[in-house]
């Protein structure tokens, strides 16, 4: 395919063109002015050849056929002159325009080839003229673009490892986020200074916060800890333990966003770099709320299990001590009746007082040894007591009257303050009789030749349940100056048979203790060595 002019050979071959003009002017000229000269010449030479005289018009028109004949083949000259020079001045234009567009076209299919994309090419031009420096420039130009090329293709290889890395890199964070927000602990990230950084899902719903409300704060200062200043404290020196690289371990409580506390056994661990520096701390918490319930109740269940099995083995005691009260009983109710009997013939034969005062003394006494013994049968024969509705003051005073004789021989004084207007208690009243009275003996026993007896009675526990009864104790608290008890006593001191006087059987308190809980009431002792003892009698007021 013939290639076309391109516009600079135009403009290049049409500025050779018009430099040609003058040459071309120059050569018509020429023409002319031959012509005129010939055409002179000829005219000359006719009138120096022949006189005018001599010359008819033939010869004048031979002449002018000459002349002619001249100026045409002048002319076809001229022509074929200015067509040689005309083409010769076309091909010189357009080979000259061409060795001057050729170094410029080789550059402009460079820069062709290079908005292609393809960064091979080379210029090769050798004319030793600014157009070489130009191509060496653009040689230059195309190899740092090739370098450009590689690097920004490597940037964009890196870029995109990047991106892909970015991407994967949230991915993975997203999936640990929803594994922290799905978690039931409360999971939180805070700095070695202890400012919040981040927290779960879990830990921001307990107390119904927003992550704008609680970051970028002092740990301590989030609503998981501004209900207890101690916990506040405590949670300062765990993170200061921490960040000095120990972990930490706690049971804490957290108020939930509805002001209900919940048990949490927390901790915090430190968080190290590649170099074991410690950067972050993470905080870890576990509502152990429930579990401390299960934990109490199955505390209570112990307590209630062990009271169970104290009340068992204190059912199988009374079981032995009924078998042995019926033997005794029996053993002694015999001679009792006989001394019964003597009693009564010789009260009717005394006559002076002193003789029946000491009868009617041994007829008292073997009453009440039938009245013990008639409490022994009543253990064996599992007898019901008989239940009504008492005033403890009554009993108190009625028991302090028949313990008298014996507080007196030992200068026991006794100091009553009874409360008035307490509400009766459902009680069987020789069983409660015989309570106190061994509570008092006892008592004046441990203050040997001396000593104060302190008996108080008052209400406490006053509850109003939902159906407004009324619910509290009567107590009855009987405190000494005597010598006191240490623990191995007080924790033998209701057992059946201990003792720790030498004629004692150890049963009053035994006894005392089981009639009490029968009635649903308890009997509770304060006592140390020298400092005397406290016997506090509880019994259900009825309402």
């Amino acid at each position: 395919m013939k290639r076309k002019l391109i516009i600079r050979e135009k403009i290049i071959l049409a500025i050779f063109l018009v430099a040609m003009i003058p040459m071309i002017t120059g050569i018509g000229s020429g023409y002319f002015l031959g012509v005129e000269l010939l055409k002179t010449a000829t005219i000359n030479k006719y009138q120096n050849t022949a006189a005018p005289q001599a010359a008819g018009a033939g010869d004048m028109g031979d002449l002018v056929v000459l002349y002619n004949s001249l100026v045409r083949k002048l002319s076809v000259q001229l022509l074929l002159l200015m067509g040689v020079l005309l083409t010769i001045m076309v091909v010189v234009g357009i080979k000259v325009s061409r060795m001057l567009t050729f170094p410029i076209e080789k550059l402009r299919e460079g820069v062709e080839r290079i908005s292609k994309g393809d960064l091979d090419p080379r210029v090769v031009i050798r004319t030793g003229d600014e157009l070489e420096v130009l191509a060496d420039s653009f040689n230059r130009m195309v190899e740092d673009l090739g370098r450009t090329t590689t690097s920004i293709d490597l940037l964009n290889a890196e870029m995109s490892a990047r991106h892909t890395a970015e991407r994967a890199l949230a991915e993975s964070e997203g999936k640990i986020r929803a594994l922290l927000d799905q978690a039931f602990q409360f999971i939180s990230l805070i700095s070695t200074e202890g400012v919040l950084l981040d927290a779960n899902r879990t830990a921001l719903d307990l107390v119904g916060a927003d992550p704008q409300s609680v970051l970028n704060k002092p740990f301590w200062e989030t609503p998981w800890w501004t209900h207890s200043p101690e916990l506040q404290a405590k949670l300062k020196n765990a993170i200061a333990e921490a960040a000095a690289g120990n972990v930490v371990r706690l049971e804490v409580t957290h108020k939930d966003k509805d002001g209900s506390l919940h048990d949490v056994d927390f901790s915090l661990k430190p968080v190290r770099d590649d170099n074991g520096r410690i950067i972050f701390l993470i905080p870890e918490g576990r509502d152990i709320t429930d579990r401390k319930k299960m934990e109490e109740k199955l505390r209570v269940a112990y307590e209630q299990l062990k009271q169970f099995q104290s009340q068992l083995i204190q059912a199988a005691k009374m079981g032995a001590v009924g078998q042995l009260a019926a033997g005794a009983a029996h053993e002694i109710d015999n001679p009792m009746s006989v001394i019964s009997g003597e009693s009564e013939m010789l009260l009717l034969e005394a006559r002076d007082e002193r003789t029946k005062d000491a009868l009617k003394t041994i007829m008292e006494q073997i009453r009440r040894v039938d009245s013990i013994i008639e409490r022994l049968l009543s253990f064996s024969r599992k007898k019901e007591p008989v239940l009504q509705a008492l005033r403890i003051n009554e009993i108190i005073e009625e028991s302090a009257r028949l313990a008298g004789y014996q507080a007196k021989t030992q200068s026991v004084e006794m100091v009553k303050d009874l409360a008035k207007e307490l509400p009766k208690i459902m009680a069987d009243e020789n069983q409660l009789k015989e309570v106190f009275v061994n509570i008092i003996l006892n008592a004046a026993q441990s203050m040997e030749d001396k000593g104060t007896l302190r008996i108080r009675t008052y209400e406490e526990g006053v509850v109003t349940d939902d159906n407004g009864n009324r619910r509290s104790s009567v107590v009855a608290e009987f405190r000494d100056t005597g010598k006191g008890m240490d623990q191995e006593i007080l924790n033998g001191l209701f057992e059946p048979f201990f003792s720790t006087k030498d004629r004692g059987m150890g049963l009053g308190l035994f006894v005392c203790y089981g009639i009490i809980k029968s009635y649903g009431g308890n009997i509770e002792v304060h006592s140390k060595p020298g400092e005397g003892s406290t016997f506090t009698v509880k019994l259900p007021a009825l309402g």
